[in-house]
């Protein structure tokens, strides 16, 4: 059994308490008690005191799709440990927005227009090789290319949501 107290006040605890205990344990917060916060120090606490104070993940969306990006923002924003700093339109957005937020983890589309996934994932790496990037592609047809270009990963867009977010957490966890 997990004992949680928080301050009344504090929503953005309750929040992100709520949706990390709905998301991972399957539990419901049903309301608020006293002014502080305890969690019982059993196994399924002391995961979600881990989690809590884990660092999330930064994340940029580099996509020529509006649909698809905002799909992907939808998706991620569920996620407690996942944080979509921006989103990109095409290879040339995706490098300035890699070099002003320094993500974590970039998933690039691989066709764009101004430049290419794998262009511009090549670019990237050069500048900011610590960044990760997540290729998304409906075609294996680009998966030698943006390896050898310095992508971390490689996915089919239609991949389920579960597969995405552990490729996403699995390459922001890397050092």
């Amino acid at each position: 059994m997990i004992t949680v107290l928080i301050p009344k006040d504090s929503a953005v605890i309750l929040d992100t308490l709520s949706s990390l205990l709905k998301a991972q344990f399957h539990f419901e917060v049903i309301g608020t008690a006293r002014n502080d916060l305890k969690i019982v120090d059993d196994e399924a606490s002391l995961r979600l005191k881990r989690e809590i104070e884990m660092e999330k993940i930064r994340v940029l969306i580099v996509d020529d799709s509006s649909v698809m990006r905002d799909g992907l923002q939808s998706i991620l924003r569920t996620c407690p440990d996942i944080e979509v700093l921006g989103q990109a339109a095409d290879g040339l957005e995706a490098i300035a927005e890699a070099e002003q937020l320094k993500p974590d983890v970039i998933l690039m589309d691989a066709q764009m227009p101004e430049m290419d996934g794998v262009e511009a994932t090549r670019r990237i790496k050069e500048r900011l090789p610590n960044i990760k990037i997540l290729f998304l592609s409906v075609f294996m047809t680009h998966l030698e290319e943006a390896l050898a270009a310095g992508a971390d990963g490689y996915l089919m867009k239609d991949c389920d949501t579960q597969e995405l977010v552990q490729a996403i957490r699995k390459l922001g966890h890397q050092e």
